[in-house]
């Protein structure tokens, strides 16, 4: 398919150090744990010794062996976390490291632009969060509010196209047409 490529490659090729992060707002408990718990199930923690702040405890705790860490953030129990998973793929196709962020009612998917992606990977990137859409449809997806995507509107023309294959209702339109200028 390649269409994401085609239409966003903006927002993957050049390393320009920045972590660009895609925002799943608005998501409801059930949402935000299908999705978190499917990085768990399909990737491996990249982050040397990941781990969240419990409130309870007063301490940090690993998430290696956590089950259903996203349900302890949602809780208050756990403070938000962020790590980063390799292993993901769609398709077949392995899809580079990528960040995630849990908070208690979204998350943030950031990864790092550069060499590393291909219009094969980032065809499995949109597969990907078509996905995870699917796994929580009330998912508003956007560009982060801090260190979001450099041209979210291709982004998301680029993400709807998959979403429509995938016959599941288009995101909300970007609001401006301001980033599309090259």
């Amino acid at each position: 398919m390649n269409s994401g490529w085609h239409i966003s490659k903006s927002n993957f090729t050049d390393d320009d150090g920045s972590l660009p992060s895609v925002e799943f707002a608005e998501l409801s408990p059930d949402g935000l744990c299908l999705v978190v718990n499917h990085f768990f199930a399909s990737g491996t923690i990249e982050t040397p010794d990941a781990s969240y702040y419990d409130n309870k405890s007063e301490r940090d705790v690993r998430l290696a062996g956590i089950i259903n860490p996203a349900g302890l953030v949602i809780a208050g129990t756990a403070e938000p976390f962020h790590c980063c998973f390799s292993g993901l793929s769609w398709g077949g196709v392995d899809i580079p490291v990528l960040g995630l962020f849990v908070f208690q009612d979204g998350l943030d998917i950031d990864y790092r632009m550069g060499s590393d992606w291909s219009p094969e990977n980032v065809d499995a990137f949109f597969g990907l969060i078509s996905f995870l859409v699917s796994l929580a449809p009330e998912a508003i997806v956007a560009s982060a509010p801090s260190g979001g995507l450099p041209f979210p509107g291709q982004f998301i023309d680029a993400l709807n196209q998959y979403l429509t294959n995938e016959n599941r209702k288009p995101n909300k339109p970007w609001e401006s047409d301001a980033d599309e200028a090259i």
